[in-house]
């Protein structure tokens, strides 16, 4: 059975062919994705705009804003995620995000990109690993904004210290993770068994396998745990083949979005709707433990106690 409750989505990088990061985005189109996504992703849900030349930051985010608040749409969109670019260069832990954009973690910076984001970025993910990671999150948490750890190859001491800075949470954990790594000291082993940090998990069943979702549900339980799409700007669109958020893309018939020549996921063809229900359906995990991983732990972590 579907599963039938509010759901909130803390990283949709786009809906139905429209990328929250691109440099043509217009306002029309986003308030076509943000109603759309409303109807049939999540009641609420941040927009998410991932690693991007700064100025292409600078003009996405006011028209992110205008389209929030001319469609109305406030309270909906409490905020946006912002998805880099202090994140690691290194392959593997950038996913499909373009290395040569990416950054050192600098609070000028991110004062100049939250100022064209009228303030609205409550949402960051940055790689732990990286100096002044801890400096900046500390910054940034203590302006209201919260830290989430991801696109990184940080050990647990990098986490730790990111923890006690005030990070609280772990970008899609097992994600943006080299297949090769150290096999006890490596981001998911370390994240997974953090106790300070939340790990937020995409589950479209492709991302990571049903066991191992199942297997992280039955580890940290689901007052430990948030779920999210990680929505590519194809999601809602019917199998082919694509390209979106710079790489050449293929959605197969049971959802799987990838690039075809690297071999790497890009992001997820599901909404929240989708991923919580196949919580439901595929691997049988209760109504209540899908609420409060899809809409009381994300409700904490945009500022709503």
């Amino acid at each position: 059975m579907p599963f039938i409750g509010k759901l909130i989505d803390l990283q949709v990088n786009g809906y139905l062919g429209i990328a929250f990061s691109d440099r043509d985005l217009t306002q029309e189109d986003c308030i076509h994705a943000f109603s759309k996504y409303i109807d049939d992703g999540a009641s609420q849900f941040l927009p998410t705009v991932i690693t991007s030349p700064e100025e292409t930051l600078h003009h996405v985010f006011p028209i992110l804003c205008k389209a929030r608040e001319e469609g109305g749409l406030e309270d909906s969109i409490p905020g946006f995620h912002l998805e880099g670019p202090f994140i690691s260069k290194q392959p593997g832990a950038i996913g499909a995000h373009n290395s040569d954009w990416t950054l050192a973690p600098d609070l000028e910076t991110f004062k100049r990109i939250q100022e064209s984001a009228n303030g609205l970025i409550n949402l960051i993910t940055i790689a732990a690993e990286l100096d002044g990671a801890a400096e900046f999150c500390e910054a940034v948490t203590d302006k209201g904004v919260s830290v989430s750890l991801g696109h990184q190859l940080a050990s647990y001491d990098d986490l730790s210290r990111l923890a006690d800075a005030g990070a609280k949470t772990l970008t899609h954990l097992g994600n943006a993770t080299p297949h090769m790594v150290n096999k006890f000291d490596n981001p998911f082993v370390s994240g997974l068994m953090h106790p300070s940090l939340r790990p937020m998990i995409i589950t479209d069943g492709h991302h990571l396998p049903p066991h191992i979702v199942k297997g992280i549900i039955r580890l940290r339980g689901a007052n430990d745990l948030i779920f999210v799409s990680d929505a590519s700007p194809l999601a809602g669109l019917s199998p082919g083949a694509y390209h979106a958020l710079g790489n050449d893309c293929v959605i197969d018939e049971d959802g799987k979005l990838y690039n075809p020549h690297a071999g790497h996921l890009v992001g997820s063809s599901f909404t929240m709707q989708r991923c919580a229900d196949f919580l439901s359906d595929s691997i049988s995990i209760p109504d209540d433990a899908i609420h409060r991983m899809g809409y009381l732990n994300p409700m904490e972590v945009i500022g709503h106690q």
